[in-house]
């Protein structure tokens, strides 16, 4: 046997194995990125849903007519029920530093709302609307650098 007639097979071979070696790395990529894409989407989405249930549970408080005692009950309950600190670490393990640093401020501006509920603002107080725009404010630029981010993956 001649291995002129040997080579060119074993070359083939060869520059076979390494393009579907290539190709299954770079699906192996595509595979591991999309997983961390969704990964990031779902924490993003439960972190809203628990600032959401957060909010709504603070707002509950302030327009209940609850003592005052019960009230700063009621606004730490509702905070903590929420689950918003266990969404906020899922989320802190998987987003970039930019939109872990804007959730922590949403996080802050939501414990500001729970507060003032507790400390019995009513939700007509300049106080309240003051906190209430101002976590609304970071919510919308929290969205955003979420967004962003889940964009940039495309």
């Amino acid at each position: 046997m001649s291995w002129s007639a040997v080579l060119p097979a074993l070359f083939g071979a060869v520059i076979g194995a390494l393009v579907t070696l290539l190709a299954d790395r770079a699906r192996w990529r595509r595979d591991v990125a999309f997983r961390s894409h969704q990964a990031r989407r779902d924490a993003y989405t439960a972190y809203l849903a628990a600032l959401h249930t957060g909010s709504e549970g603070v707002r509950a408080v302030v327009l209940g007519e609850d003592a005052a005692a019960s009230r700063t009950q009621d606004a730490a309950e509702a905070f903590r029920s929420a689950g918003v600190y266990q969404a906020r670490e899922s989320l802190a393990l998987l987003a970039p530093q930019a939109v872990a640093d804007e959730a922590g401020r949403a996080l802050h501006r939501l414990r500001d709302l729970r507060n003032l509920a507790a400390d019995g603002h009513p939700a007509h107080s300049p106080e309240y609307r003051t906190a209430l725009t101002r976590y609304d404010q970071s919510l919308t630029t929290l969205r955003t650098a979420m967004r962003r981010d889940i964009e940039s993956e495309r």
